[in-house]
């Protein structure tokens, strides 16, 4: 079982040596925005034309949503190579200084570099992206899905469907004890407790068998991919599925 980028499954699609997808798994409900700097001209995302945005990485689903919220919303040329702005990738603790230094426009800011600067004096939001994804396609983005590969699947058919169980076990179970499960990882993984509680709030996991909803998302998420040209090809969600019978 791998975790990889929504897109992999329909990039793959048809090619050796096959994925399916086993689960679900992360879904942007809140937990990425556009910023700038507090000082900057730039009022709105469409002031950003012959800009420059850094990214923590290119391949990253954020910069998914940001590309399809400038496209969709403020009629941009988002290509990576010759478009309308020119996404670079930075380490994002380098984001605060590249800003206030105009060595960038703009950033993209997820997860915990998001969390870390959401109270910054020193940043100005100008895009909640994930909120206007939702309000664009009427769905949150899927960022990650767990994936098998053919010939497992074939093989251990019975072995995956028991890792779904318990993943959608698990996933019920954080639901129901959130709080002191997010607690005692604080502790052991020395992480911010805040953090981790804002983390879930911002974000869902929908980990175990795919529901009919989630392959919703996940399907449109495909075809927002699809408009901006990222990807060619967008199966029937039902046909890259793993199903536990092996059928």
């Amino acid at each position: 079982m791998i975790e990889a980028t929504a897109l992999t499954a329909p990039r793959t699609f048809g090619a050796e040596p096959g994925l399916l997808i086993l689960s679900g798994g992360l879904i942007d409900r809140a937990g990425t925005v556009l910023v700038t700097e507090r000082g900057s001209a730039i009022a709105t995302p469409a002031d950003l034309r012959g800009k420059t945005i850094a990214v923590a990485s290119l391949e990253d689903m954020s910069v998914e949503e940001t590309r399809y919220v400038l496209a969709k919303k403020y009629g941009m040329n988002v290509g990576l190579l010759a478009g309308d702005v020119k996404f670079v990738e930075v380490a994002p603790d380098a984001v605060p200084q590249l800003l206030q230094h105009r060595t960038v426009d703009a950033a993209v800011l997820t997860q915990i570099a998001r969390y870390q600067l959401r109270d910054s004096p020193e940043i100005r939001v100008l895009s909640e992206v994930a909120t206007e994804v939702q309000l664009l396609t009427g769905l949150p983005a899927v960022h990650s899905v767990f994936y098998t590969y053919q010939d497992r699947a074939q093989s251990g058919a019975e072995a995956l469907g028991e890792v779904q169980r318990l993943l959608n076990e698990s996933r019920e179970y954080l639901r129901a004890h959130q709080a002191p499960i997010l607690n005692m990882v604080a502790k052991e993984k020395k992480v911010d407790a805040a953090y981790l509680n804002w983390f879930f709030t911002a974000f869902d996991f929908t980990v175990g068998p795919v529901s009919e909803a989630s392959a919703v998302q996940i399907a449109a998420t495909w075809e927002a991919a699809r408009s901006l040209g990222d990807v060619q090809i967008v199966p029937r969600v039902q046909d890259v599925l793993f199903k536990p019978t092996g059928r």
